[in-house]
Order: C-alpha cells, then structure tokens, then sequence
C-alpha cells in the first residue's frame, strides 16, 4: 500500500515528511506492535525516508504492506542509488565512514533488505518477520 508520495529534497523537510508517514503506518498498523517492530518501524522509516530525502532525486514513494507473518517498508526515488555491497560485510559497521551506517543499522534489525534498481528508480525494501 503506498502511504506516500512526495517530491520534497530540502533537508529540513524531513521532519514534516517524517511525521506524515509516522502517521500514515500507524494508521495502517492496526495490531498491537511488540518492542522489535516499534524499533523496526522508527529505524527503517527515519534512515530510508531521510536519505530518499537528502540524496534521492525527483519522486518518493514510501509503501507499506502488512501481511499475516511480516511487515515491509519499502521507499523508492528516482535517483542513482549506491552500492549495496558496501554494507554487506561480516561486520557491516566496520570501515564505514560517514556514509552507510544508517543502511548497516536497517540490515542488522530487518530479516532481509532488499536492494532494487529498475525503470529508473532505485528502491530500499525492508522486511521483518512478525510473531504468528
């Protein structure tokens, strides 16, 4: 379900863009959330919708979709992307310099993080179990 579309690339943006799909997940979300899916939620959407901000280009798009046994975040721009393989180490946090740590901290809390680049667009899909 896209919960959001936005063409926004000021910086100071990403609070008020932040906030509206905060909104928008918890309106979707209607189960109680357990501690790892709250932390699941605040790390994903805050790194992803804050680099689609600050590095993507042209349209985001931030969906949701909840199925009986996980919950994905996915956000897409129309922009370059990067090189997943960066963050794909044994240690992910080890020789990160100022970039990557945001996508280590998604890779070590989400089942799996996909990396997807087509048609022009480069999406960041993140999954996490939920407890059946």
């Amino acid at each position: 379900m896209k919960v959001l579309q936005t063409d926004q690339h000021n910086i100071s943006q990403v609070p008020n863009v932040r906030r509206r799909v905060f909104a928008a997940f918890d309106a979707v979300i209607v189960k109680q959330m357990d501690c790892d899916l709250e932390i699941f939620k605040e790390v994903v959407l805050n790194e992803l919708v804050t680099n689609a901000i600050r590095y993507g280009k042209g349209l985001i798009e931030v969906t949701i979709d909840v199925c009986e046994d996980a919950i994905r975040i996915g956000v897409s721009d129309e922009g370059e992307g990067f090189d997943p393989s960066i963050i794909k180490c044994e240690n992910a946090f080890d020789g990160l310099g100022e970039h990557g740590r945001g996508f280590a901290l998604i890779n070590a809390i989400a089942d799996t993080v996909r990396f997807i680049k087509t048609n022009g667009k480069f999406s960041v899909i993140a999954e996490k179990r939920t407890a059946t």
